[in-house]
């Protein structure tokens, strides 16, 4: 085995120990921005938690797509995402569909946006989480305008603000924890194939 091999061995085991870092990231912040969102219930009835761990877990995959691969592959993650929240509609009506569509648009736009984010500001090692639960606060309350918009209901505050709280939690867990790997991965030999 040459040198060039074995580097490229140690650089794909480095890759897929990040990749498994995010995800491990993004399904650990759903579950602890769940929880803080809907307390013991989140674990008592496995639809919220499994529609938590479903963006939890799109989101990392959306992140890393960002990260290491480029733009398009990240846009096949928000359709992933898509797909999954056509399957966890309870009804396969038309304003289900749409529901799911706004929900994965906006979900996987605010992921989208983050990873752009944080590679735009990549010379800052700590800090970019806030902007992610920014970010995310801002597009769970605007997905919710929306989805009331489509229903006919009126807006009301709480109505907005309850999906802006879980989304500024979930976004600002979820943007710490990706800090961290991105910090682990270059302490232990860069950050792969990152652009």
């Amino acid at each position: 085995m040459c040198p060039d091999e074995s580097r490229s061995g140690v650089s794909a085991f480095h890759d897929t120990v990040l990749f498994l870092a995010y995800l491990a990231a993004g399904l650990a912040a759903a579950t602890v921005a769940g929880w803080l969102t809907l307390g013991g219930i989140i674990f008592a009835q496995p639809a919220f938690l499994l529609r938590y761990l479903a963006v939890g877990f799109s989101g990392a995959l959306i992140y890393v797509a960002v990260r290491t691969r480029g733009l398009l592959l990240a846009l096949v993650m928000i359709l992933t995402l898509l797909a999954g929240n056509i399957l966890l509609s309870n009804s396969w009506d038309g304003r289900s569909l749409a529901e799911a569509a706004i929900w994965a648009a906006f979900a996987g736009g605010a992921y989208l946006g983050a990873a752009l984010l944080f590679r735009v500001l990549r010379r800052f090692f700590l800090g970019k989480f806030v902007f992610m639960g920014a970010l995310l606060a801002t597009v769970y309350a605007a997905g919710s305008v929306a989805v009331l918009l489509l229903r006919g209901r009126p807006l009301h505050t709480g109505v907005i603000l309850n999906p802006a709280i879980a989304g500024l939690r979930l976004g600002a867990l979820s943007g710490f924890l990706f800090e961290v790997v991105d910090l682990v991965g270059l302490k232990l030999g860069g950050p792969g194939r990152t652009r």
